[in-house]
């Protein structure tokens, strides 16, 4: 029988990470950022920082807090961007992502001036072992484990005429207590809630079941048409482990179209556009109030997975026509899209003028060209988009209307018109003729 311990030893590690070393500023100091995803231990990081800089007056860390829900989709824009934070806060789910990608420090002889044997006096086996990438080398510094604990309300146990738990239960011992309780009560014995780390894994661990192994497993191979798409939490969680089970995720709850140029050229480094859920949203956006015209909103969308989430019965008839034209225009796309060679043409990070993209069929004969312009500015310079993986001795026709060769689009690029608005786009479809 399974023991119910005072701390579930299944909970994983929080790690202390390094990434590039931070940079001089105009005072002689070293200047560093530190990102953590808790505000509540913002004071407890701050007090740290305060004891080294204290001891190292040449150096500045300032200690940045971001919530959970966004945390991975900004580290790992800022990872795409090499923007990372020179330290933060990473959890063992993402540690090899990060670090098979070179993106982190090896720290693994960090306190061989105080004692080479310092990880193995400090810490254990398994938080080594979370903290290590694939060459086996230490990428982090183990910092914490969650703590898994069975608090009980001794006023229902009293009700009830049931004992109170002991160091020495096992699981049965609370099934048992929990259908006395109900049997007398009427009032649940112990509750799980809706949180995967800290609710009902343990409970479902303990029993000796599991949470993907068995289920999703029955699930794709007795209903391989079904498709489930899975949440990233964060960004946390878009992995090939889970695409092997949803073979489509939910980017990030962040559906502004702007916001989402960003993070969905990010996730597209490792992962293919099928994959990536992208959905058009109402406006203003939800999370952070944001305006765009539907047509970009579409554009963006069908970047990925497309989608809508937004009440329908609210539309205006133009607006219903334009949401008909874009499932149409998807459809008519969808397997280049899926299929096709996909090319980044400009980089959101680097520059905010306008952010393009493109998808080419393998044979070349047909491409895609989706482009979102920024924030309109007076006497803006003459803009050209230059595309990728074209036959250069291909002519394309555009839209059904003017042609170019394929050598003058890649090296000469194609012109811009002058936007007159914020975050309008257009869309290039090219067929060879």
């Amino acid at each position: 029988m399974r023991r119910i311990s005072r701390i579930t030893a299944i909970i994983l590690s929080l790690l202390l990470m390094l990434s590039v070393a931070g940079c001089s500023a105009s005072d002689g100091k070293i200047h560093l950022t530190f990102q953590i995803w808790d505000v509540y231990q913002r004071p407890g990081m701050q007090a740290m920082c305060d004891a080294y800089t204290e001891k190292n007056p040449n150096v500045v860390i300032e200690v940045q807090a971001t919530s959970w829900n966004e945390y991975w989709t900004k580290l790992e824009a800022a990872a795409e961007s090499n923007t990372l934070p020179d330290i933060f806060w990473m959890h063992t789910n993402q540690l090899l992502y990060y670090a098979d990608f070179g993106m982190l420090a090896d720290v693994t002889h960090l306190y061989d001036d105080i004692d080479p044997q310092y990880y193995e006096k400090h810490f254990s086996d398994i938080s080594r072992s979370n903290a290590s990438g694939s060459d086996g080398n230490l990428y982090g510094v183990p910092k914490d484990k969650d703590n898994g604990h069975l608090v009980y309300n001794k006023e229902m146990f009293d009700a009830a005429g049931v004992t109170y738990p002991t160091d020495d239960w096992t699981w049965d011992d609370l099934v048992s207590a929990s259908e006395q309780i109900y049997n007398t009560t009427g009032k649940y014995g112990f509750m799980a809630y809706n949180d995967d780390q800290l609710g009902y894994w343990p409970f479902v661990y303990q029993a000796g079941g599991y949470i993907l192994n068995e289920v999703l497993e029955r699930l794709r191979k007795d209903y391989p048409e079904i498709l489930i798409e899975g949440c990233c939490g964060g960004g946390g969680r878009f992995d090939g482990g889970m695409l092997y089970y949803t073979p489509q995720i939910w980017c990030s709850d962040d559906s502004d179209a702007i916001d989402r140029l960003r993070i969905q050229y990010g996730t597209s480094f490792c992962y293919p556009p099928c994959t990536m859920g992208a959905h058009v949203s109402a406006v203003p956006n939800e999370q952070n109030g944001r305006i765009t015209p539907l047509q970009t909103r579409g554009i963006v969308a069908m970047s990925g997975a497309f989608g809508y989430e937004m009440d329908l019965g609210k539309c205006t008839a133009e607006e219903r026509e334009e949401i008909r034209r874009q499932v149409e225009t998807y459809k008519r796309h969808e397997k280049l899209i899926y299929w096709g060679d996909y090319y980044r043409l400009s980089d959101p990070f680097s520059q905010d003028l306008y952010t393009a993209w493109e998808h080419v069929s393998e044979d070349q004969k047909e491409a895609l060209v989706s482009l979102v312009m920024g924030t309109t500015r007076f006497a803006s310079p003459f803009q050209r988009v230059y595309l990728k993986g074209l036959n250069p001795s291909f002519r394309y026709q555009i839209n059904k209307k003017e042609v170019y060769k394929g050598s003058t689009l890649m090296e000469v690029g194609y012109p811009l018109l002058e936007f007159s608005k914020d975050y309008t786009s257009m869309q290039l479809y090219l067929e060879a003729i």
